[in-house]
Parts: structure tokens; C-alpha cells; sequence
């Protein structure tokens, strides 16, 4: 799948000194061996400009791409974070190449686990763990010198493109950090237990796809006498260049809140829609 869109989530706050019994983020704390097959899930480490193969079906990825390192240098009292962001790119046999573009904030290395973001595919997910060396105010880095430490994973669940995929609080947050296709959303309807998504995109060369996710909120958010659903549409057109324009009515499976709810009321918006609808069930 192609890689997904960011849309900014990050906040400005201070930033205060690393902790210096933090480990020095200028030396690794990864060890990888990529001289073989490093598999699914496990840390594997890439210089700029090189590939290496992971998992059992001959999945080659590489680092490509640097897209900037705007993270906030040791030694230096700053008022954001600032973030880094690389590009990588994975290559199945038969396949097209697919590209992804993890990033990580500042002041982040491996032992800070639940500060780390991934990004996602229709099959894989990538977490930047560390990305070497980290900024100093003394000191530049060219290219060339930049190691990523990542893992590579196969999501937890199949993605299909007619069912709402409901996850966590957290994993629709960092599903928000990927690149998507630009799309228009129109609106938003209920009819049948689905949710209709009225949009617009170009294309005309390639399929496209659309992927639902969401996370159920409670009422509290808003005050509201039933549960809220944040939900986000995930374009891929993959590499579709061609400029004709299309108007689509999706229709997504609401069996997943069914499940989970039993019985009742809930309110859906989508993010960038202008509307949002009540679901009875």
C-alpha cells in the first residue's frame, strides 16, 4: 500500500534537558546482524543507501530517502520537541514497490518505548525506534551517515475495504501520522447498518482503495447520552497519476460497533467530513 498522509497532531511544549542517564543516543544500542533474513518483528538497523531481507517470502527493504531531522539537539533548551522523518522503501517478488515514511520525535530512543509512532500498510507495519546519529548544536550529519533502527511487522489483522476496522485510542492516533491519498470527503449517511462515505479523488489508470478505521470514545468527550466513534478513511491510489476525477459511494460495514456495543446508540464522525451521523442498532 501506498504510504499515508500526515496530519499533524503534535503540540508545542517544552522541551527540558535529556536525562543524563539516558544512553548516549550518538552510540546504538542495537546489535543487528543483517547479513541474513532478520525476521518479522525483530530490530534490524539500516545505513542510508542500504536494503536488507526480512520475514520468510523474500521482503527486501531499504533506506532511501531522508526527509528531514528537525529534532531538538542535546544541549540546547528548545520549544518543540522537533521530529525526524525518513523514507523506506519494500520490495515483495512480484509486486510493486510499496513506501513508507516512519518517523520519530525528539528526545526519543529505544527505551522510551511509548513515545515511538509506526506507520502502517494493507499488510505490514514499520516502528522507528532510533535514528543515529541524534543532532547536536556543535555538529552536522551529512546523508550518508544516518542508521535506522527499526522493526518491521505484519499487522495483527487483515484490512478489508468494506468493514469498519475498530482499534485502539492510540493506534487511530498514529494512523494519523501516515501518508494517505488526497480524497474529498462529501458526506456521511447511515443506511442498511453500513456507513455510506460520499467522495471524490482522481485517478483513472490504477484501482484504488479505502480502508475504515475507528476508535470508540465514551460519552464524556462531549456530554452526550451514548458512545462517540472517531473514525478516519485511508486512501491508497496506489501511484495513480492520471487526473480524471471520480465521485464514489463507499459503503463500510457496521458490524464491528454492533459487536461491541450490543445494542443502542452511537455517534460516528469521520475526520474531515462535514457532518456526523447517529447510528441505531
Amino acid at each position: 500500500m501506498k504510504q499515508l498522509m500526515p496530519i499533524s497532531l503534535l503540540l508545542l511544549f517544552a522541551c527540558t534537558q535529556p536525562d543524563p542517564t539516558r544512553p548516549d543516543p550518538g552510540l546504538s544500542q542495537f546489535d543487528s546482524d543483517n547479513s541474513g533474513t532478520v525476521p518479522f518483528g525483530e530490530p534490524c538497523s539500516l545505513v542510508y543507501g542500504e536494503s536488507l531481507l526480512v520475514g520468510d517470502d523474500g521482503l527486501e527493504v531499504g533506506f532511501d530517502r531522508f526527509l528531514g531531522d528537525s529534532r531538538c539537539p542535546l544541549e540546547v533548551q528548545c520549544f518543540w520537541e522537533g521530529q525526524a522523518r525518513i523514507g523506506l522503501w519494500l520490495l515483495e517478488p512480484g509486486t510493486d514497490t510499496l513506501r513508507l515514511e516512519p518517523f520519530i520525535s525528539g528526545y526519543v530512543f529505544r527505551d522510551y518505548n511509548e513515545s515511538h509512532r509506526s506507520v502502517f500498510s494493507e499488510k505490514y507495519t514499520i516502528t522507528l525506534h532510533e535514528l543515529d546519529p541524534y543532532p547536536r548544536h556543535d555538529s552536522t550529519t551529512n546523508v550518508a551517515d544516518y542508521t535506522a533502527h527499526f522493526t518491521v511487522s505484519l499487522n495483527p489483522f487483515p484490512l478489508l475495504q468494506d468493514h469498519l476496522h475498530l482499534v485502539g485510542s492510540d493506534t487511530l492516533d498514529q494512523l494519523t501520522h501516515n501518508r494517505i491519498d488526497a480524497v474529498d470527503i462529501d458526506s456521511i449517511a447511515i443506511h442498511d447498518d453500513s456507513l455510506l462515505v460520499y467522495v471524490a479523488f482522481g485517478g483513472g489508470c490504477r484501482d484504488h482503495d479505502f480502508f475504515l478505521f475507528g476508535s470508540v470514545g465514551t460519552e464524556e468527550a462531549i456530554a452526550l447520552p451514548w458512545p462517540i466513534v472517531h473514525t478516519l478513511l485511508l486512501h491508497d491510489g496506489h501511484g495513480d497519476l492520471c487526473e480524471a476525477w471520480f465521485h464514489r459511494t463507499l459503503r463500510f460495514d457496521l458490524a464491528p460497533i454492533r459487536q461491541l456495543v450490543g445494542q443502542g446508540v452511537v455517534s460516528i464522525g469521520l475526520l474531515t467530513a462535514p457532518n456526523s451521523v447517529l447510528y441505531e442498532f
